[in-house]
Formats: C-alpha cells, structure tokens, sequence
C-alpha cells in the first residue's frame, strides 16, 4: 500500500470542445486517475477524434494533466487525417488550445486521390 490513492478505470470515453468550439471525443482502454496530482494516465488503444470525424490521433499511452489542460506522451503516435497519414515519436498536446506538437522522428505519407 502506498500513501497515493490510484482510481483505475476501464473503457474511457471523453469528449470535449476546445476554445474555437471544435469538438473531440477521446476513448482508452483502461486507465488509471491519481487525484492528489490531477494526473490521468491513459492506455491500451488510445484514440483522439475530431468532432468531424476527419481526423484520428492514435497511441498506446497517454498523460493528461487535468489542471493544466495538456496531455503528452514519449510513446509512437499516428496521425490519421483525410488524405494524409502522419507517424512521430512523442506528442504534446494544448487541450484547451486544440493544437498538438509531434515531438520527433515525423514522417507523413499524402494519398493523392
């Protein structure tokens, strides 16, 4: 037993708006919130969607600091858009903002149509 209370969580839906009013939703597959330091920790199939449908962030894992309003990973990340498919290490992202940094390694892939 450790002083710091852990609330686990499974099948995560979330959804948001950031402050141009573009909606999101967010899904995992299991989770875990540590209360005392506002950190929500997310895993297995990690999947941001926007409102519209037309894009796709997926990863493994997840850090959303739930005072600051941002989330941030070091894990592979995709970036699935209309016409293009986007790969990076690592992700910062501003929720409030609605704007995401791919850290490194980026590649991007465009399908001509």
């Amino acid at each position: 037993y450790n002083n710091r209370p852990t609330i686990y969580l499974e099948s995560i839906r979330m959804e948001g708006d950031d402050h141009e009013g573009r909606s999101w939703q967010l899904s995992a597959g299991s989770g875990e919130l540590a209360p005392d330091t506002n950190q929500l920790t997310l895993l297995d199939n990690v999947e941001v969607t926007q409102g519209n449908g037309l894009s796709k962030l997926i990863t493994d894992h997840l850090e959303i600091d739930t005072q600051k309003k941002v989330a941030n990973t070091q894990a592979a990340v995709t970036l699935i858009h209309e016409s293009s498919i986007t790969r990076a290490q690592g992700l910062s992202i501003n929720l409030p903002e609605g704007t995401a940094e791919l850290l490194s390694d980026v590649e991007t892939i465009y399908e001509t149509q």
